[in-house]
């Protein structure tokens, strides 16, 4: 799904939901950009990128919205547990490698730093040839191809897939719950 833009107006409104009074400033309208897309794992909601383009580097906040609830992506399980205590979650076999992809990229607080190894035909783009051909190397080696869903008995999923795990790619077997919480279990080398 693409990424759509706020109107000045929407921006306003945003902000004047999320802005900390003991930060005055920090977000104003004038130098500030949000842009959203739906989740297709999630009922109604947008995640959205609010970034201040007045320092450098750019200052970026997520957030996920569904109706008038907001939820501030702090790194932690927290607001995605949050959604799915309210109903909001959609576990198809379409949507299940999403949701695990999304869960990965922004829950953060766990022992390893864990990514799903999800090549994508705009990482083809690379300019340095170097990181292209080592994005080559690993898209040969681990692919979309490999990735397989499994419904299991109790209605979860399970998830064969390569993993970057602190920078090293490796497959692993990933749990996904009706209630959304993930265990992935890593299987070194092949």
């Amino acid at each position: 799904m693409e990424w759509s833009p706020f109107t000045v107006e929407e921006t306003q409104a945003f902000l004047n939901r999320v802005q900390s009074p003991f930060l005055p400033g920090i977000f104003v309208v004038e130098t500030t950009e949000i842009s959203y897309k739906p989740l297709p794992f999630f009922q109604n909601t947008r995640h959205i990128v609010l970034e201040n383009l007045a320092v450098a580097p750019p200052l970026s906040l997520e957030y996920l919205m569904r109706g008038d609830d907001i939820f501030y992506l702090d790194g932690s399980d927290a607001p995605l547990k949050a959604l799915c205590e309210k109903g909001a979650l959609i576990l198809k076999a379409e949507t299940v490698v999403d949701y695990l992809e999304f869960h990965c990229a922004v829950v953060v607080e766990r022992p390893d730093d864990i990514l799903l190894f999800r090549p994508s035909p705009a990482l083809r783009r690379f300019k340095d040839p170097v990181h292209y051909l080592d994005f080559q190397f690993d898209q040969n080696n681990f692919g979309e191809h490999d990735i397989t869903v499994n419904m299991r008995p109790d209605k979860g999923f399970t998830v064969h897939a390569a993993f970057v795990f602190d920078g090293k790619i490796d497959p692993a077997t990933a749990h996904i719950s009706t209630n959304g919480d993930i265990t992935i279990n890593r299987r070194e080398g092949i």
